[in-house]
């Protein structure tokens, strides 16, 4: 039986990048939950062809690609800068007007590789009445700019969907590049002119959509999708399982000791925080209690990121200090941040706002304790289950960490609560994203009918 809806989904930015930071991870796994979500929704995976200029289904190749667990393959730390080589030659193309010829050549060539497949699979048009969802980080340059591919997709019949993570390019400008704020902001603008509705990670990123579309005014129609946790997850049969202690013992049978261990038995228990070495992340808030607690206790920190933006001296501050107890991994496999999460001795989220924060979540649902700063949605992602300090105090990260490490008692107390948590799964998220495109349809087929 066929879908009653077609959902067509970019997945262009997710495919390019080949990371699995929390868009990204949000997005495959949605899309791994969605058919078993909605079976009544046909969910279509598309990306933007630069050489076709337009929309096409993904071959089975890069179907894999998305459904595939994350490996190690990220990029490793700060990307190198442009070379003076580099420049200087594109400096002399422009001038010397030779830019067309080469772009010309260039097309050629690029029209040339194109697997002859890939003809096959270009979408002409979107049929009238289908939806288009944007969950990807689809504001970079990689796919179609939304200010162009809003109005022709109304023009087609098309209703649009937007997934919103959070407003802090608009919000707090300050911690990003000056261009990724631009075209963030004509992404958003380009949804609400053209009366997407939305899905939201938090009811804390749902205000702030609503307050900024009031600003605007503009009426906006959302919902929040509870966010889930990692795939594959075996949740404790009860709260009695044994935890991790001070001297990181973890007394459950595990078989499974193969590779990628963190030499558990013979080193000091390690603290994990997870998520890009940005600066809204507040590494050096983590950094600098990590320096306070490492003076009286035996503990290390297990830094899982890879480098973004604005942090040169965070990333200063990790690359030396493997000496000083500190191993930063920008880039790790979905099993190895399984074993991360579940081997370490607590699970540190500093950040001074989030609009959801999975590393929350994906910690609680391995029963692992959870120390987390009040910073945006952070509240309303661990509720009564989490310990909370102000984001901009690296004394009360500390003492907190100091308790733990000097409390066994309260340590296993904290990690029963833990323990007892229950997240959201992605079928949920997908089934809350299924609702919205199903209102967005049912709204298109009213306003054909009229």
């Amino acid at each position: 039986m066929s879908a009653d809806i077609r959902c067509y989904l970019d997945v262009t930015e997710t495919l390019r990048s080949g990371w699995r930071a929390g868009i990204q991870r949000v997005v495959c796994e949605v899309v791994r939950s969605f058919d078993e979500a909605n079976p009544d929704i046909e969910l279509v995976l598309v990306r933007w062809s630069k050489v076709h200029r337009s929309f096409r289904r993904l071959d089975d190749t890069e179907i894999a690609a998305v459904l595939a667990p994350t490996t190690d393959h990220q990029p490793r730390a700060k990307p190198p800068p442009r070379s003076s080589a580099r420049k200087a030659l594109a400096w002399a193309m422009h001038t010397s007007g030779a830019g067309p010829l080469v772009y010309r050549h260039r097309r050629r060539a690029e029209l040339e590789a194109v697997p002859d497949h890939h003809w096959d699979l270009i979408i002409e048009s979107f049929e009238r009445g289908s939806v288009f969802l944007d969950a990807d980080a689809t504001w970079n340059p990689s796919t179609l700019p939304r200010h162009e591919l809003i109005p022709n997709l109304a023009s087609q019949g098309v209703a649009t969907c937007m997934f919103v993570y959070d407003l802090l390019p608009i919000t707090h400008p300050q911690w990003f590049l000056p261009e990724l704020v631009d075209v963030w902001t004509a992404h958003l603008n380009a949804h609400l002119d053209g009366g997407s509705s939305f899905v939201c990670d938090s009811l804390h990123t749902q205000r702030t959509l609503h307050d900024y579309a009031a600003e605007r005014g503009t009426a906006v129609e959302s919902l929040v999708a509870p966010m889930g946790a990692s795939a594959g997850v075996v949740r404790p049969e009860s709260s009695s399982e044994p935890h991790r202690t001070a001297d990181n013992t973890d007394n459950t049978d595990n078989t499974d000791n193969t590779d990628n261990t963190d030499n558990t038995e013979t080193e000091p228990p390690f603290w994990l925080t997870v998520g890009t070495i940005e600066p809204r992340k507040n590494h050096e808030v983590i950094l600098d209690a990590f320096d306070l607690v490492r003076e009286e206790f035996p503990t290390r920190l297990v830094v899982v990121g890879r480098y973004g933006w604005h942090n040169d001296h965070i990333a200063d501050r990790l690359e030396g200090g493997s000496e000083h107890g500190i191993d930063w991994r920008p880039s790790v496999s979905d099993d190895e941040l399984d074993r991360l999460y579940r081997s370490s001795f607590g699970v540190i989220v500093a950040s001074i706002t989030e609009g959801f924060g999975l590393p929350v979540v994906e910690a609680l649902q391995r029963g692992t304790v959870v120390l987390s700063s009040t910073g945006g949605a952070l509240p309303e992602a661990g509720g009564d289950f989490v310990e909370y300090f102000e984001p901009d105090s690296p004394t009360e990260l500390a003492a907190l960490m100091r308790l733990h490490c000097g409390d066994p008692a309260h340590h296993e107390r904290q990690g029963a609560v833990a323990r007892s948590y229950s997240s959201p799964t992605w079928v949920d998220t997908a089934q809350a994203t299924g609702t919205a495109i199903r209102r967005l349809h049912a709204a298109s087929s009213q306003h054909d009918d009229c």
